[in-house]
């Protein structure tokens, strides 16, 4: 796909970015977990789940509703599609025409939100999640845009500048007002507009807009309405067992099994800091045979990578829940246990749907998704009423295992390459890594 436009990948300036990505993923976990220590603490199991319903609610809203146009925006940025000049006005165009549909489908589902996920709430918590949810796809379609640019640098810092916003506001509206749900998720949504002034400020002076065209729009849509299935049946997934656990059990289990996937998903910080930087190169920059084994590469370091945080977690993970937020959560760190092999499996599955994208294969990755959320729903709607949090854990472990090795099956059977590569490693594997390293490290310091 698009093999034509470059032939080979800039394998230094790749690792380069790739490590810078990662880098500041590792200050985002130090963020997130803050964050999270922050409502954990304030808020109490009841508030936490409350909290992170709604932050949930809005992010399905606007997976479905946005159909990727943010993978969208990255190819047809790199492409040239779009020029630079009249990016700016592009995202705001998209934001306007996707914020009134979500917004009509927020309103007509409004009262089976407020019966259902809201209904340990006695606050106004509907007000909230039609503000945050622009907000939230402001950032998205900038964030996109910049990596359509290829400017990793300053996505990475604004990552980290508006993560530090949340909590900053977080504090402020916890200690100013109340410690309840309502006054965080206000205190977030305040953040969230200050962190879209940034993101207009950084996209104005990275594009320079001189021009006002909408010719590519229904070329963005359509390529957008191709990836979506995929993207938006594993996003549901994801976050399908919160309202399932919600629906049967409360706030509180809601709560504490939040904690267990905050942890959880420290295990995908690797994947995504490689996939973020993964998907323009391999779609842009790279050849059939050259994109294969450069994408088998990333594949074995990131399960390396992957299975070292494991196993620190697995180790210090009680520790670290008891000490961070206290002994009624206790039972996240469990969570964890059962969660973490399907997702170092999962982060195998993530590398392989960033070469389908990239090869033009988004049906294949549909088709996978689709299965597995299916069976993701029966194991919930079985495990959840005996079982409660851990019965979630366990139907998320067994369609994350099952999507994972379907995957990865599906990609050695397109280029046939042997298991064994993957998984054996050798004395000559971690001496490139070491070289590697030190390669990166040493352009940072020139």
């Amino acid at each position: 796909m698009n093999n034509s436009l470059n032939s080979n990948i800039n394998r230094s300036k790749f690792g380069k970015d790739v490590a810078a990505t990662f880098f500041t993923k590792i200050l985002l976990i130090a963020l997130k977990l803050s964050s999270s220590v922050i409502t954990a603490r304030f808020l109490g199991p009841a508030g936490r789940g409350l909290y992170y319903t709604t932050a949930q609610t809005s992010g399905v809203a606007n997976n479905i509703g946005c159909i990727s146009i943010g993978e969208s925006l990255i190819y047809h940025v790199g492409t040239g599609d779009i020029a630079k000049s009249n990016l700016l006005g592009f995202v705001l165009t998209l934001i306007a025409f996707f914020t009134s549909i979500i917004f009509l489908g927020l309103y007509l589902i409004s009262p089976f939100i407020a019966e259902n996920i809201f209904k340990d709430s006695s606050e106004n918590l509907m007000l909230l999640l039609y503000l945050m949810t622009p907000l939230l796809m402001f950032e998205y379609f900038a964030t996109s845009a910049l990596r359509g640019l290829k400017l990793f640098s300053v996505v990475n810092k604004l990552s980290l500048v508006t993560r530090l916003n949340i909590i900053i506001f977080l504090i402020l509206a916890l200690t100013t007002y109340s410690a309840t749900a309502y006054y965080a998720l206000a205190g977030y949504i305040a953040a969230l507009l200050l962190n879209c002034i940034i993101y207009f400020v950084a996209l104005y002076k990275a594009a320079k807009p001189k021009a006002f065209k909408l010719n590519k729009f229904s070329s963005v849509i359509i390529y957008g309405l191709k990836v979506h299935p995929g993207i938006l049946l594993t996003e549901i997934e994801y976050r399908l067992d919160i309202f399932i656990l919600l629906y049967f059990l409360n706030a509180v289990a809601v709560g504490i099994y939040s904690i267990g996937v905050t942890i959880s998903q420290i295990l995908w910080y690797a994947s995504n800091s490689i996939n973020s930087v993964l998907f323009p190169n391999l779609t842009f920059s790279a050849s059939g045979e050259e994109k294969d084994m450069f994408t088998a590469t990333v594949i074995k370091y990131n399960f390396l990578i992957n299975l070292t945080i494991l196993f620190f977690l697995v180790i210090f993970g009680k520790l670290m829940v008891f000490i961070l937020y206290g002994s009624e959560y206790i039972q996240a760190y469990y969570i964890f246990l059962i969660l973490a092999p399907g997702l170092l499996l999962d982060s195998i599955g993530r590398n392989v749907a960033t070469w389908l994208k990239s090869e033009g294969k988004p049906l294949i990755l549909s088709w996978v998704s689709f299965g597995t959320l299916i069976l993701n729903i029966i194991c919930n709607f079985l495990l959840i009423p005996n079982y409660g949090l851990y019965g979630a854990a366990f139907s998320s472990l067994i369609s994350y295992i099952i999507r994972g090795v379907i995957l990865f099956t599906i990609y050695r059977k397109y280029t046939g390459i042997k298991a064994s590569y993957f998984f054996l490693w050798s004395k000559q594997d971690f001496n490139q890594i070491f070289v590697r390293a030190r390669s990166v490290i040493s352009s940072f310091s020139n």
